[in-house]
């Protein structure tokens, strides 16, 4: 029942080579279960020992490290109807007081195995600032079930920052956008104020392209990748190989964080615009689309004329 919400991910739920082990380690072997597993690292904000009762109470404990052992340790229970049979876990208990240090305690006891880098931004406070404002639930965790993926968001903000001249990157590689942001972050206090400002509404822009009603018509398949429908070929959402090209477009409209949009009519001029670039410059391949400097070039010039 202790709680973990100061790690960095609680226990993956799905079926892993990890978990599969270690259940494969208790379940063969229980006695050497303890020697086999690094244990649990606790931290508390008080300890209060009873030498009479032999027993050790904790204040607003909370695991750090070893959220899949205690997952492990359910599973033990509900497949034996019992506790009594438990193996042996190892412990630590560490009282600190000091938020900085038990977070760079958690992201570094959490280092044996893996953890995506969103997850440890995200429990950092890196994404804070940029989601506060944003109309959208973001999955700062790789082991949250629900919300939007803040690398996303930093792409979308990305394409429309002024100072970013190569938005073709931005489709290639999310952790080339989060590596960028941090550095912007640590150094940039007034670029940084300029993107959080502008999250909001680029959010909102990317939602309204993706889903925009000229897509239904385009005559793209899902096939092609350009577009995802369902099995009754209704429209669901474009590919952000389409996508990203228009909201580089709108960069130039940009204007104390807000963009100002075309008319309906230009925007469905803009859209069809970029379903032929995709069918016919980029022969259908998101990833030419995506990444080539052409496409993004080209949208940018077509909604200046339009605009003109």
């Amino acid at each position: 029942d202790i709680p973990t919400d100061k790690n960095v991910r609680d226990a993956i739920v799905k079926s892993t080579q990890l978990r599969r082990q270690l259940r494969e380690s208790i379940a063969n072997a229980p006695s050497e279960f303890v020697y086999k597993n690094s244990g649990v690292t606790i931290l508390a904000s008080k300890l209060n020992v009873d030498d009479n009762s032999r027993t050790a109470t904790l204040s607003e404990p909370n695991i750090i490290n070893g959220a899949q052992t205690q997952a492990l340790c359910e599973w033990w229970r509900d497949e034996h109807g019992s506790e009594e049979a438990m193996p042996y876990v190892q412990f630590e208990i560490v009282l600190l007081g000091d938020d900085e240090m038990e977070k760079e305690i958690s992201v570094a006891r959490n280092s044996t195995h893996k953890v995506n880098i969103t997850s440890i931004y995200g429990y950092q406070g890196v994404f804070d600032d940029l989601i506060a404002n944003v109309d959208a639930k973001f999955s700062v965790r790789e082991t949250d079930t629900e919300g939007e993926d803040p690398l996303k968001l930093l792409q979308v903000v990305e394409l429309l920052d002024e100072a970013w001249d190569k938005p073709w990157s931005t489709y290639s590689s999310k952790a080339g956008v989060l590596s960028r942001y941090a550095k912007i972050k640590d150094n940039d206090p007034t670029r940084t104020a300029r993107m959080h400002t502008l999250a909001p509404e680029a959010w909102k822009l990317y939602q309204h392209f993706r889903r925009h009603p000229s897509f239904e018509s385009c005559g793209l398949h899902s096939n092609a990748g350009g577009v995802v429908r369902d099995k009754n070929k209704k429209f669901l959402h474009a590919s952000d190989a389409i996508v990203f090209p228009i909201l580089y477009a709108h960069r130039e409209r940009v204007e104390y964080g807000e963009v100002r949009r075309l008319p309906p009519k230009l925007e469905e001029k803009l859209v069809n615009n970029a379903t032929v670039y995709f069918t016919n410059n980029a022969r259908s391949d998101v990833s030419t689309m995506g990444r080539k400097r052409g496409a993004y070039d080209d949208l940018r010039g077509r909604l200046e004329w339009l605009d003109a």
